[in-house]
């Protein structure tokens, strides 16, 4: 009975999704590739199926296929491999990542249409590098059971941390760096200030100047002004340091009478009553 369900079920969904699925979109695009009028660059082909090409060659319009596969043979040596024992499933593994780092290489799929479009070819192969490094550091750390490789161990631990860690910092840098990138562009075609996502960081950039600033104490706070204004070695002073290091005064009009609160320890008095009467005190 459970080879039944086995054969009805399994079988037939590993059939019709994790290999009909890829198939199926191979034969769409190989089809509209050699239709006439336009192929792959007609704008109705683009709307339908530009998710699976629209960021590689042209003659490499198949390699979201290549990818599927890559991802296919993985979880199937993660899911079957256990019977054929961690030391050759492992093995295996490394096979697979370093045929598909040699494809990557020789295939070069991805599309240039600027020196900026260069780095998905680095960002694809570095990750796969790193994969490929952390099985085999795995593979290693399994072989190394002895207490005399325990030094060893957690050095490649240390090593595949670190690899790791920085290449997701990659990641998400290269992310928010291009998305700046096409903001700034976006900006400077509508001869605009940009979208309110770059304008909330502004403000949330200041927000923090401010912070930091009026936790300073008084003589901390002059040295910071100085630094921005006279002291600064470019004269192009493009933020008006009274909006972002000043201590914030509020007025508030209650029955024609202005009330002033000190904030932060910060002080004004007006020219005409700023001097001493003869008994040394200060004019009201």
């Amino acid at each position: 009975r459970h080879l039944n369900m086995v054969l009805l079920l399994g079988v037939t969904q590993l059939l019709v999704f994790v290999i009909g699925l890829p198939v199926l979109v191979l034969v769409f695009l190989r089809r509209n590739k050699y239709q006439g009028g336009g192929g792959l660059k007609k704008h109705a082909t683009i709307v339908r199926y530009g998710l699976f090409y629209g960021a590689y060659k042209e003659s490499a319009y198949y390699w979201e296929i290549v990818l599927t596969a890559r991802k296919i043979m993985i979880v199937a040596l993660s899911v079957f491999g256990p019977g054929l024992g961690t030391e050759r499933q492992a093995q295996m593994v490394l096979a697979v990542l370093l045929v598909c780092i040699s494809l990557e290489i020789a295939g070069d799929p991805f599309k240039l249409v600027n020196d900026r479009f260069r780095v998905l070819s680095r960002l694809e192969i570095a990750t796969l590098f790193v994969q490929w490094a952390t099985m085999w550091s795995g593979s290693m750390i399994f072989a190394s059971q002895d207490p005399d490789s325990k030094p060893f161990v957690v050095f490649l631990t240390v090593i595949v941390a670190i690899v790791n860690v920085g290449m997701l910092v990659w990641l998400v840098v290269q992310f928010f760096s291009e998305y700046a990138y096409e903001q700034k562009e976006e900006a400077a075609k509508k001869g605009g200030e940009g979208s309110t996502l770059v304008k909330m960081l502004a403000s949330a950039r200041h927000s923090i100047q401010r912070w930091r600033f009026n936790r300073m104490t008084p003589d901390e706070q002059q040295r910071a002004i100085r630094r921005r204004t006279t002291e600064a070695k470019d004269s192009n002073i493009t933020d008006n340091p009274v909006t972002i290091e000043m201590s914030e005064v509020e007025i508030k009009v209650n029955a024609g009478h202005q009330y002033w609160w000190r904030r932060f320890n910060c002080r004004f008095s007006h020219p005409a009553t700023n001097h001493r009467r003869g008994n040394g005190t200060v004019a009201p």
